[in-house]
């Protein structure tokens, strides 16, 4: 890998879910993370927390596949807990520059597209699903 002095863009990047790649995610949000003080010896930390990897989806290639995935979860099949990994790719050649590894992955919520929202030429505007994505643990590292 060459040495770069630039910052990486975020632009682009690959999903898979259970190695499978999958289009049609416009926008995936890493979650941060924050740990707090416990107690009142500054030298005594408590749990560190993660928040939710959150995604925005096209609903014609979504639509179903977050159904399906809504019913696994509510019938608690094993199949509900999935590998999902998000990629930062290189804006110049597409490799990878960065991979989050969300090991044990569930679909916590979903929201359908608001209906009716329009662009500033009066066009319907792309319809959207939001998902939040729960998960065990999370690996980050240099790709």
């Amino acid at each position: 890998m060459v040495d770069r002095l630039d910052p990486w863009t975020v632009g682009r990047f690959n999903v898979e879910v259970d190695g499978v790649l999958i289009g049609g995610v416009r926008k995936a949000k890493i979650p941060g993370s924050s740990t707090e003080e416990s107690g009142t010896n500054s030298n005594s930390w408590g749990q560190t927390r993660r928040g939710d990897l959150q995604m925005d989806l096209n609903m014609e290639r979504w639509t179903q596949r977050l159904l399906n995935w809504n019913e696994e979860i509510q019938n608690d099949e094993d199949s509900a807990y999935k590998e999902i990994e998000v990629t930062l790719l290189n804006k110049d050649d597409g490799a990878a520059e960065w991979v989050w590894t969300f090991h044990d992955a569930w679909l916590k919520g979903f929201q359908p597209p608001l209906l009716g929202e329009v662009d500033e030429d009066g066009e319907g505007k792309q319809a959207i699903y939001s998902a939040t994505f729960a998960y065990d643990s999370l690996d980050s590292e240099e790709a």
